[in-house]
């Protein structure tokens, strides 16, 4: 798995020749997918590559087929509200974790403030919709409820 965050500053290499460097990735709008990416191309400006577009998300670099279209950034995906379906608020969204290969979203990351981060570390979502509206991220279960959210450790 491959963090969508971890992804920005990589090298974008077409044809075996470093074009730019990975700005931001885009997911779909219910935070299933990886839809493309931007890459800042130098001289050649602001890119933005296609899942179809994209070859493989490597552990250094992403492998493209094609240049991209020329287009501005968009807006940021990744910092989204976190609720339990009674409505109170649990957290923050601010991660995702990609599949290389298909390049779906495995799990989201959960942050429970500051605090919770350093001591506990942030909590892979697996189980959770996103409401039309508000955008906001409805987890199907609270994460101290039983398989809800698995624990993934501290980030350093």
């Amino acid at each position: 798995m491959k963090s969508a965050k971890a992804m920005a500053g990589q090298p974008v290499i077409l044809e075996g020749r470093r074009i730019g460097r990975v700005l931001q990735v885009e997911l779909s709008e219910d935070l299933t997918a990886m839809t493309g990416l931007w890459a800042d191309c130098g001289l050649k400006g602001t890119r933005y590559m296609t899942d179809e577009q994209i070859q493989l998300l490597g552990d250094v670099a992403v492998i493209v087929k094609e240049m991209g279209k020329r287009r501005r950034l968009g807006e940021q995906t990744l910092f989204r509200r976190a609720v339990a379906s009674d409505g109170s608020r649990l957290g923050a969204i601010l991660d995702a974790l990609i599949d290389e290969q298909t390049h779906k979203v495995d799990a989201l990351l959960l942050s429970e403030g500051f605090l919770s981060d350093l001591t506990k570390g942030r909590r892979a979502v697996r189980q959770y919709m996103v409401q039309p509206g508000t955008g906001s991220v409805v987890l199907k279960s609270r994460p101290d409820e039983e398989g809800g959210v698995e624990h993934e450790g501290r980030l350093d």
